[in-house]
């Protein structure tokens, strides 16, 4: 039987639990949302059945994570001065 390693997507579930989807573009929140709580949910239950499966999951995230566009700020733009 192998043996799983959920390390990687448990990282990038904890990175991604902090995001704040108010400060993002609304047309990203949606496959971000499904995405993050499709990996949240293998994780806390140990589900995946290959590591192949962890390993997609991982890269779904991921993929969805940098899809993600911060909503216009200039609040934020004076704060780079």
């Amino acid at each position: 039987m192998e043996t799983l390693n959920y390390s990687l997507l448990q990282t990038l579930v904890n990175e991604c639990a902090d995001i704040d989807l108010n400060d993002y573009n609304e047309q990203t929140h949606g496959t971000f949302a499904a995405d993050y709580s499709a990996a949240s949910a293998m994780v806390s239950g140990h589900s995946a059945k290959t590591q192949e499966e962890i390993n997609t999951m991982c890269k779904t995230l991921h993929a969805s994570l940098l899809a993600l566009r911060l909503k216009p700020s200039a609040d934020a733009l004076n704060g780079l001065k």
